[in-house]
């Protein structure tokens, strides 16, 4: 129930974008403002510019080719927003007009640049996320051919800023179809946010080492645009990939940390209603597996499933003047609210993902709700009993529900129900996760569970997916015993002030550190 964030703090936006666009060629004047627009014309002069098309891969087109042709030579972009309801997805993932501002990767790059942000940023999956409010440069809804509301509110609550390095060492890779992993990524999270189960994609783009970033410029009149000469065509290793989504208020593990912290704190739990904190947590879960159930009826899989990649995203209504975030929130012990917003799915490691014909849905269901909830044992403790009941048709008090009081659409979110779906698809879907190093040991503990009658009973108390967990988590040990017989409520929080005390010595133990450090340096310089 101990654990601690394996991920080091980024640096901040600007400068992780200035070290990304490092150019030999930034003595041009126009290196330190970036891409120029032409001087303001007159309503009289000014001739109409054709409205933005995007651009639809075709049936024909295998996607890593054409993704390779749009964020490659063309230094574009490529989005994804939520399909609508006779959508595909494959229509909802599309390049942006290339010969607009908003369809090259430089425009983004340096409006990202100057973007002040407004929120604390954290690393995630080996990435750098940042928050902002909404950019005042940010495209509009015709860049994307979408409704002009619709559009306003995904984006209107601000954006989060993905930024992924790539390495130079060991592979030196000029061309996306060189980084295999890096395009699966790319995929899955476009159709993720296609299928509404990930955050709307505003922009995706990669950025290239050596290319000249001051060269984009708009030719007056018309929207076409000048990139400097065919500069910027060329083959260079790609240093990083950069994607722009709808932001988000807070994740999964920030929700279950607070509970944990009111809890398990002698002070602050008395003037706590322990009902009103897990009643949000329950709720959300059924949100939460409605999301994975859509991935696994797409035939996707992400076994990386664990509350820090599951973030909570504003849903905007209107009110009588204003935008309102609704969904699920909470307030932390200094009194602030956080954002509320509802579950999206985020970082799909390319290693522990997979997609396609064998990728079974009751079985791929099942796994992705396992994982989750052990990565939630592991980490929060008892907490994972409220999320299993949701799960399996009880209350918050451990009854069954009659079946007149279950959940709409029950049958998609029963873990009950999916376990016995996948003994009969078992064989194949194991099969298919063996074929890949890094879910070999999730197949056989996968089997393993399915062979055992009666693993919701109460009575199935050993652990589930430890290995994998541990590994999630970078952890040594991790207690994955999602079905073990909870504790009664008074030992489960005293367990949670035991951890509250152990957590407190640790982070001070690690601020020391930090504050020597530190002063060694400044003695140093």
């Amino acid at each position: 129930m101990l654990h601690g964030s394996a991920h080091p703090t980024p640096i901040p936006l600007r400068a992780a974008l200035a070290t990304l666009m490092r150019d030999a060629r930034a003595t041009r004047a126009d290196a330190e403002t970036g891409p120029t627009e032409p001087e303001p014309e007159t309503a009289a002069t000014a001739p109409p510019k054709p409205p933005a098309a995007v651009r639809r891969r075709a049936a024909s087109e295998a996607f890593i080719p054409w993704m390779h042709d749009v964020l490659g030579p063309k230094r574009g972009v490529v989005a994804a927003l939520p399909k609508p309801a006779d959508g595909t997805v494959r229509d909802a993932i599309v390049a942006l007009d290339g010969t607009r501002l908003g369809g090259q990767s430089q425009w983004w790059l340096w409006n990202l640049h100057k973007t002040p942000l407004g929120e604390p940023s954290y690393a995630s999956g080996g990435a750098a996320v940042y928050r902002a409010p909404y950019p005042e440069w940010f495209p509009f809804n015709d860049s994307y051919e979408a409704d002009e509301r619709e559009f306003e509110l995904l984006s209107a609550a601000g954006v989060a800023v993905t930024v992924r390095e790539i390495p130079a060492w060991p592979t030196h890779a000029d061309t996306l179809p060189e980084l295999p992993l890096l395009a699966q990524r790319l995929l899955l999270e476009l159709e993720a946010a296609a299928c509404g189960a990930g955050p709307a994609v505003f922009g995706a783009f990669l950025v290239h080492e050596g290319d000249d970033f001051g060269a984009l410029r708009e030719k007056a009149g018309g929207g076409a645009l000048d990139d400097g000469g065919d500069f910027n065509t060329f083959n260079r290793r790609i240093a990083a990939c950069v994607t722009v989504t709808q932001t988000h208020g807070f994740r999964l593990s920030e929700l279950l940390e607070n509970h944990s912290l009111v809890l398990g704190d002698a002070v602050l739990r008395p003037g706590a209603s322990q009902r009103t904190l897990e009643s949000s947590i329950f709720e959300a879960t059924a949100m939460i597996a409605r999301k994975l159930r859509f991935l696994a009826r797409n035939r996707i899989l992400k076994a990386n499933i664990t509350p820090e990649t599951i973030v909570f995203c504003p849903v905007l209504v209107e009110t009588d003047d204003a935008l309102e975030a609704t969904g699920f929130g909470y307030t932390d012990p200094s009194g602030r609210e956080v954002t509320r917003g509802t579950p999206r799915l985020s970082d799909f490691d390319p290693a522990m993902s997979r997609r396609g014909k064998d990728v079974d849905p009751d079985c791929a269901y099942a796994l992705m709700v396992l994982v989750l909830l052990a990565s939630v044992r592991a980490q929060h403790g008892e907490i994972v009993n409220v999320m299993l009941r949701k799960l399996t048709g009880k209350n918050m008090d451990d009854a069954a529900l009659p079946e007149g009081r279950l959940p709409e659409n029950w049958s998609e979110i029963s873990l009950p129900m999916a376990l016995q779906g996948a003994r009969a698809e078992a064989g194949g879907f194991c099969g298919m996760l063996r074929a890949h190093a890094a879910l070999a040991e999730v197949a056989d503990s996968f089997e393993a569970l399915l062979s055992c009658k009666v693993p919701l009973g109460g009575t199935f108390d050993k652990p589930v997916f430890a290995q994998l967990v541990c590994k999630l988590l970078h952890s040594s040990g991790a207690d994955t015993r999602i079905f073990a017989p909870p504790l009664p409520r008074a030992e489960a929080n005293a367990e949670r002030e035991r951890v509250g005390r152990l957590m407190r010595r640790l982070d001070t133990v690690r601020l020391a550190r930090e504050g020597r450090a530190r002063e060694r340096l400044e003695r140093a310089s």
